[in-house]
């Protein structure tokens, strides 16, 4: 900021001219202490809202809802309700005879698709929660096939297939197939099938599926239902006409 002195008052008295030069660096000082505490003020202002503004932040994810957890849903007995009826497929029981599904007609069924080397449910279950239904049942487990199907023929031979059910029961039956027969008879059970690292096929189905008395897939068991609630449903099926 500059002052211009006007020319007529060259001539004015010293004392005059002093003051009026004094006048001229107070009004500069006062302009450059303005500037210098706006710049301040402005500096203050920008961090004052950078600071509410985190605040009002932090209170808003303080404040904010938890995420609600992902439903879960317990496993139940799931009822078909256009019953299908599989595929009659030639097949092999464990005193390696012909078989078929239709050999258990007259009689609820129940199946599960597992594989003697695998490790995962329903393989490991399958057979515990068969005898475990068996038993809930008592005498009317006469009315009700057990049934487990092997799902690779080489791994799962008659031979292996009867040597391990009799681990459990021997009443229990154990049937597998020519692969070709197998994936036809997996597919129509909406079964999907791989062969793991050594070449077996394994299923991956974590079901139990009904059959009833007209050999119709009445029922998806999910994997988990307590066996004396499965028994309850054969028990139903069985009283229905």
């Amino acid at each position: 900021m500059r002052v211009r002195v006007s020319a007529h008052l060259e001539d004015a008295p010293r004392s005059t001219r002093y003051a009026l030069r004094n006048t001229h660096y107070a009004i500069r000082n006062t302009y450059f202490v303005f500037r210098i505490a706006y710049f301040v003020f402005r500096i203050v202002r920008r961090a004052a809202c950078g600071a509410a503004f985190m605040v009002a932040g932090a209170l808003l994810f303080a404040c904010a809802p938890a995420e609600a957890p992902e439903p879960t849903f317990a496993p139940r007995a799931i009822r078909v309700e256009y019953p299908i009826i599989p595929p009659d497929v030639p097949m092999l029981d464990q005193d390696g005879q012909p078989a078929a599904l239709s050999r258990f007609r007259g009689r609820i069924t129940l199946i599960f698709f597992g594989n003697i080397r695998c490790r995962e449910s329903p393989c490991v279950d399958g057979l515990p929660q068969f005898l475990a239904i068996k038993q809930a049942l008592g005498a009317r487990s006469a009315e009700v096939a057990f049934v487990m199907v092997g799902t690779d023929r080489a791994a799962d031979s008659p031979e292996a297939l009867k040597q391990h059910l009799a681990r459990y029961d021997p009443a229990f039956v154990g049937l597998t197939a020519e692969r070709s027969a197998m994936r036809q008879l997996a597919v129509r059970f909406g079964i999907h099938t791989s062969e793991d690292e050594t070449g077996v096929l394994v299923p991956h189905a974590p079901f139990i599926y009904l059959l009833d008395r007209q050999g119709r897939l009445l029922y998806f068991i999910q994997d988990g239902v307590p066996a004396a609630e499965i028994a309850a449903v054969v028990q139903r099926v069985l009283d229905e006409p």
